[in-house]
């Protein structure tokens, strides 16, 4: 079973996408932030990471920037409320292979996950 990581500061966001995520039949991880991202990234690995980009200690830009600079490979689908035109570009720039709305619509995101996978 594809193992998805869900990222995000909000409790609420995580349990929504979860529900989302198992729902399409993949196994989900959570994390709180961008620290707890690269960890569990470290010890468990992921097959997708959905990663929210305003959180504390370490935001989604730093992440992907992380990624990018190690070159771990790994598909990243942004999910925020950041709706300007150069966040998104930055996203995709740092190699984010989507950027979605926050809530994203489980259709839309399904679809998204079952195109990377």
């Amino acid at each position: 079973m594809k193992r998805i990581l869900v990222v995000d500061d909000s409790a609420f966001q995580r349990n929504l996408v979860t529900k989302m995520v198992t729902g399409a039949g993949f196994e989900a991880r959570t994390a709180g932030n961008g620290r707890e991202c690269l960890d569990c990234l470290e010890r468990e690995g992921c097959d997708l990471l959905l990663l929210d980009l305003n959180m504390p200690e370490m935001d989604g830009l730093q992440v992907l920037e992380y990624l990018s600079d190690k070159r771990i490979q790994v598909p990243v689908i942004v999910l925020t409320a950041d709706i300007q035109e150069s966040t998104r570009k930055r996203c995709m720039d740092l190699g984010a292979e989507a950027v979605l709305n926050k809530p994203p619509q489980q259709a839309e995101l399904e679809q998204e996950m079952q195109k990377l996978l």
